[in-house]
């Protein structure tokens, strides 16, 4: 508050609500007379013999150190609903009833709850996922990438093998990321058929996890997807 008179923001530093005490945080959100009802409803919430005007450290640290969590939650929760209301009044702005102050911090802390509570786990039977190799003369290629959002970026493998299962050709590499997942997967179906026609090697059976890209490509008709430019190339 002395900062705001110094700023001349405000012009004094009596409390705006109860007009009879100089106004800092503690009194604003604990010992106002006209937010004691707020915390009146509250059973747990006795800790006025403890906290000293202007410490609101001692405050805090006091229903921090409370057993259940949830207290310490609905306290923050409540102070800081109170310090908004404190800034609406005095920008003469509506508020809300001090009489409905708790409802919302337990609303609002119902609502940061509900998606954190965990999903039951169900235990699931491995699959188990083998390389086929080839039917003689040809070869295969299997395709795939991995996307890193945090640097922007898909990393894209290639793995070619022959008629053995033996490795014949690998490649590795990173491109740019582009706008969605389908077309990081016909980029690297793309990628994939580049790289077996620099080794050399016809006669390929090309293998990746996108049914949408590989269905696009069996169809021929790549006006009718908005990477068909690429299905083109491919093809």
């Amino acid at each position: 508050m002395v900062n705001l008179i110094c700023c001349q923001v405000v012009t004094t530093d009596q409390c705006n609500s109860c007009k009879s005490q100089p106004e800092d945080v503690v009194h604003a959100v604990w010992s106002c007379k006209e937010v004691e009802s707020v915390w009146s409803n509250l059973s747990w919430a006795n800790l006025s013999d403890s906290i000293h005007p202007g410490d609101f450290t001692n405050l805090i640290s006091s229903f921090l150190q409370v057993s259940e969590a949830y207290k310490a939650e609905i306290f923050i929760l409540t102070a800081w609903l109170l310090w908004n209301q404190r800034n609406v009044v005095h920008l003469s702005r509506p508020t809300r009833p001090l009489g409905h102050i708790l409802s919302v911090a337990g609303d609002m802390l119902q609502d940061f709850l509900n998606p954190q509570v965990a999903l039951p786990v169900v235990d699931q039977i491995p699959i188990s996922h083998q390389c086929c190799p080839p039917d003689h003369p040809q070869f295969k290629a299997n395709f795939n990438g991995a996307v890193f959002n945090s640097i922007n970026a898909v990393g894209i493998g290639v793995v070619v093998r022959d008629v053995r299962g033996d490795v014949v050709g690998a490649l590795s590499m990173r491109i740019p990321l582009p706008q969605t997942v389908a077309e990081v997967e016909v980029l690297e179906c793309r990628r994939a058929v580049q790289f077996v026609c620099e080794i050399g090697i016809h006669e390929v059976t090309f293998e990746g996890d996108s049914v949408l890209v590989i269905q696009a490509l069996k169809s021929g008709k790549a006006d009718r997807f908005v990477y068909g430019h690429i299905i083109d190339d491919v093809l």
